[in-house]
């Protein structure tokens, strides 16, 4: 959507006239842009793409804003949802759907989480966790369960399409050639998965979730969260949601200390939802390391999809590369951090 297009669906949906927008380099799924009105205040606009390979449809967005709203109202420090003139949370265009949210002026976290901030986010999980387990029961979109009970077969096929996507270059560049590295031990790892998966715990709790709970979905002041973003709603394994933040790529494969902060982030988990079971808690680095391990994302849409945003497409190559270093890491430190995490009971 053209940015004039976008200030006339802004005018007549939502009377936010004389807008200036300027483009952010964000949004894996979506075009976000800020939004500076006469008045002086600042809003957040995020908007659908039409391919329907991105999934920022009308219903991921309204559930996602609905239960922002939850959170919101429950102590969670989310944003607020701007409501069109209809009274709707979501507005349909042209080209998709597009919310309207109050401007959050906090920082992003572009650097590895310290213990402290660590802990903070952990807190705040449990708190989501807890309170979403509060709410009427309703039918929810499962969280893809591949890396529980997927055959490995079909990635192990995506992989070598890739490692031979990337012999094919007339040029391949150093990054190239560690990036072949790399999916060679990943197939490697996936002929691992059954050994893997029977130490998961034989009844899984789920629950409904943020959907994706992650670094770069909240915002800081200081050593704790200011904002909360992109619900998605899903109903998921919350000690998978648990232990993908507790270790978070970026942290595991650069920070000295991310031992630390996957403890300070469970140990703040734990004060918050001590009703999780043990089982699950302790299994919390595992499923993060099963999940990462069966996921290609980043790398495959290098070379075969690309993001139009440039910039995003570069984080997400780079994601790619530090979540490798990740799960090789914590699947080396299992048992160590399963007893680690046993003293937190």
């Amino acid at each position: 959507m053209s940015t004039t297009e976008l200030r006339n669906v802004l005018s007549e949906a939502y009377g936010l006239t004389g807008i200036r927008l300027s483009r952010l380099a964000s949004g894996s799924q979506t075009d976000n842009h800020r939004g500076d009105l006469p008045s002086g205040e600042t809003v957040f606009v995020k908007a659908g793409r039409p391919d329907p390979g991105f999934r920022y449809g009308h219903a991921e967005a309204h559930s996602g804003a609905e239960l922002s709203e939850t959170a919101r109202v429950s102590g969670v420090p989310a944003p607020a949802v701007r409501r069109n003139r209809a009274g709707g949370l979501v507005t349909r265009t042209s080209n998709g759907v597009l919310t309207v949210w109050d401007f959050i002026d906090a920082d992003p976290q572009t650097d590895p989480l310290t213990p402290d901030r660590a802990e903070d986010v952990g807190r705040i999980l449990g708190r989501l966790h807890t309170r979403f387990a509060e709410l009427p029961a309703q039918a929810r979109r499962q969280r893809g369960d591949g890396w529980i009970e997927g055959a490995s077969g079909p990635l192990i096929t995506r992989a070598h399409d890739l490692m031979s996507t990337i012999e094919s270059l007339p040029h391949p560049s150093t990054a190239d050639l560690d990036r072949r590295e790399r999916l060679q031990r990943r197939v490697e790892h996936l002929g691992t998965l059954p050994e893997l998966r029977r130490s998961l715990p034989r009844t899984i709790s789920r629950g409904l979730g943020h959907g994706d709970y992650s670094r770069v979905n909240l915002l800081w002041r200081g050593d704790r969260v200011a904002g909360v973003l992109d619900f998605l709603g899903d109903d998921v394994p919350l000690a998978w949601e648990l232990g993908r933040i507790a270790f978070d790529s970026l942290t595991v494969a650069t920070s000295p200390t991310w031992r630390e902060s996957a403890l300070a982030c469970a140990y703040g988990y734990r004060r918050a939802n001590p009703h999780l079971s043990p089982d699950d808690f302790l299994a919390a680095p595992l499923m993060m390391a099963l999940h990462a391990l069966c996921s290609l994302y980043g790398v495959y849409e290098h070379y075969h999809r690309p993001n139009p945003v440039k910039e995003v497409q570069e984080d997400n190559t780079q994601y790619w590369t530090n979540r490798d270093i990740a799960v090789t890491t914590v699947l080396d430190e299992l048992d160590a951090l399963r007893a680690d995490l046993a003293d937190l009971l």
